[in-house]
């Protein structure tokens, strides 16, 4: 993976995104409350280094305005608690790019990208989905050690939750990666990235019986 993009970079991208469409008048602070709703203390693994993960791989495929902003807001609305992050998300996507005058169409793509990383399953006759859920998914198939600094943010983000049933809650969601016929969409992430993904999580569901 080429170097990570920087905060810098993103807020160029953004201001370039927004001048292209002539998007003008918006708040100058929209950046700015959006990093900061991914900067809660809560948040150990859902914020902004993992959207400039996402973006870093993302970038390394294809360049599209859509699938920038789809993966800026994904994880806007999140609460470890809440059974429609996504959908929360692609709502709050939607308002405020219908209040900077978007194209219907970048907005409805957009959002349906949002929503697609639910359950992780690619949209019909849309590239760009793979492309979405294989950055949202790339971290399983990292190096060990950037893996259990994963595993181990997630767990903070579910601290509430009893270690009996996070263990079984946890387990029951990484057995379907593994029984998926392949976890990465793309053939660039599934070459590079599968094998070690099923190391990993299979790790993971080692490590969670002995706890």
């Amino acid at each position: 993976m080429d170097a990570e993009i920087s905060t810098l970079k993103v807020f160029s991208r953004w201001n370039r995104l927004y001048a292209k469409f002539g998007c003008f008048g918006g708040p100058p602070d929209l950046m700015k409350s959006l990093v900061d709703r991914y900067s809660s203390p809560t948040r150990h693994y859902h914020n902004f280094d993992h959207v400039k993960h996402m973006l870093t791989f993302a970038d390394g495929l294809i360049e599209s305005d859509e699938l920038f902003v789809a993966i800026l807001y994904h994880d806007a609305i999140y609460d470890p608690t809440g059974k429609d992050n996504e959908e929360q998300s692609a709502e709050l996507a939607a308002t405020i790019l219908q209040n900077l005058a978007f194209p219907q169409a970048f907005i409805d793509e957009v959002s349906a990208l949002i929503l697609c990383t639910k359950a992780h399953v690619p949209l019909p006759m849309d590239p760009l989905s793979s492309i979405m859920i294989d950055a949202d998914l790339a971290i399983l198939g990292e190096s060990e050690a950037n893996y259990r600094t994963y595993a181990d943010a997630i767990r903070k983000e579910y601290a509430f939750v009893p270690d009996d049933k996070y263990r079984a809650g946890r387990t029951q969601v990484l057995r379907r990666f593994l029984e998926r016929e392949r976890i990465y969409l793309t053939d660039h992430l599934f070459e590079s990235h599968e094998a070690q993904a099923r190391r990993n999580i299979a790790n993971e569901i080692d490590d969670l019986k002995l706890i």
